[in-house]
């Protein structure tokens, strides 16, 4: 009996290591985003990657942007990148979503969403085109503000 029990705790240790979702290295949390905008020194929108465990979509799209050198770099360059495992990390309620992987936009000064989010494991070129299309837009929006001041 005690070697069944090690066994199946042996195993659903495994299973939970295989199916927790990765990181992605550099990236904040969404409690770090929190406390670097209270001090305003964010300048980017912010990219936030949701997922959860044992979402295969999650991983594969994860993979994707581990392996793309191009896209990793255009996204540090361009947006400050959040990712939130549902399963395990805080999450606002508004930011949470049961269809995963899930891409938000959110303003950094109210942390409030830019756009609407996209949803499922989007090919980087398609991804890529959408945040520059809004790039485009947050960089005038944030021009506007500085006049506004």
């Amino acid at each position: 009996m005690k070697n069944l029990i090690l066994t199946i705790l042996i195993l659903f240790s495994l299973q939970t290591n295989l199916f927790s979702q990765e990181k992605l290295e550099g990236w904040l949390s969404y409690k770090e985003l929190y406390a670097i905008s209270q001090d305003n020194l964010i300048n980017k929108p912010v990219f936030v990657f949701i997922g959860k465990n044992n979402c295969p979509y999650c991983k594969k799209e994860i993979e994707r942007i581990k392996n793309s050198k191009d896209f990793s770099n255009y996204l540090k360059n361009n947006f400050i990148t959040v990712f939130i495992n549902q399963d395990e990390d805080f999450i606002p309620v508004d930011l949470y979503s049961e269809m995963v992987p899930a891409f938000y936009i959110l303003d950094p000064y109210s942390l409030r969403k830019l756009v609407k989010p996209g949803y499922g494991a989007i090919p980087l070129e398609s991804l890529k085109d959408w945040l520059e299309n809004i790039s485009i837009k947050f960089n005038k929006y944030k021009n506007t503000l500085k006049e506004v001041k």
